[in-house]
């Protein structure tokens, strides 16, 4: 699910808790060997509803030294995050901590602000926790789509649309393909990355919102994205 070796400094789990939990915690232990139990530089922290004092509490503690080692694990498991929550996560996750991981946990990333998402990694994960063999093709799919040149892509985007209209797919699949590009793009930022590269990612996650309502044109919003990303 994650590259042990190049460890983004914030994700954003989308699953089933306890599956994602159990997963995310044999990764921690068998890849980086990092102890998550009776270690004071691991925390989990499991809410309803994450909010405002929660975020602040989590930001007091990730500025604090690591008391083993040189890395910090913050494991959130929400539900749902307030708008409040979010902005002070965003102010986390822009100057991060050296050395501190988070893993935010929950059903769905769809609500969260676009400043915030532009900063994590999403991933998608079946009830098991784990990457499905469809989520994998379409990683495979994606990365495809993002080498090819602007005249390839768009002959995807024909064929895609093709589908819909055949009701073979439905703008569902077309969000889920734009949350593998955002997350390899996402992957690409670092404090090095442009404020270009940033923008292009931001409008990346405007298009999708655009895509999610019923009402705007897939062609478009598809064929634009083709010729910018």
């Amino acid at each position: 699910m994650f590259d042990s070796k190049n460890l983004h400094h914030a994700y954003v789990i989308e699953g089933e808790r306890a599956g994602v939990l159990e997963s995310l915690k044999k990764f921690l232990e068998k890849e980086l060997k990092f102890s998550t139990q009776g270690n004071p530089d691991f925390y989990l922290g499991e809410y309803d509803k994450f909010g405002i004092d929660e975020g602040r509490e989590l930001s007091e503690r990730q500025q604090q030294m690591a008391f083993g080692g040189d890395r910090k694990i913050f494991a959130v498991a929400a539900n749902s995050i307030t708008r409040e929550a979010q902005n002070s996560l965003l102010k986390i996750f822009e100057e991060p901590t050296e050395g501190t991981h988070f893993f935010i946990i929950m059903p769905s990333a769809e609500r969260l602000l676009p400043t915030l998402r532009s900063r994590v990694v999403i991933v998608q994960s079946d009830r098991r926790g784990q990457t499905s063999a469809s989520g994998r093709n379409r990683i495979s799919a994606t990365s495809q789509f993002l080498e090819a040149k602007p005249a390839k892509r768009l002959e995807v985007v024909k064929e895609m649309l093709k589908d819909l209209e055949d009701e073979k797919i439905t703008k569902s699949d077309f969000l889920l393909f734009l949350n593998e590009i955002e997350k390899i793009k996402s992957e690409e930022i670092s404090v090095k990355t442009s404020e270009e590269q940033r923008l292009n990612l931001e409008e990346l996650i405007k298009m999708r919102s655009f895509l999610q309502d019923q009402s705007s044109s897939a062609k478009l919003i598809m064929e634009y994205l083709a010729l910018t990303i």
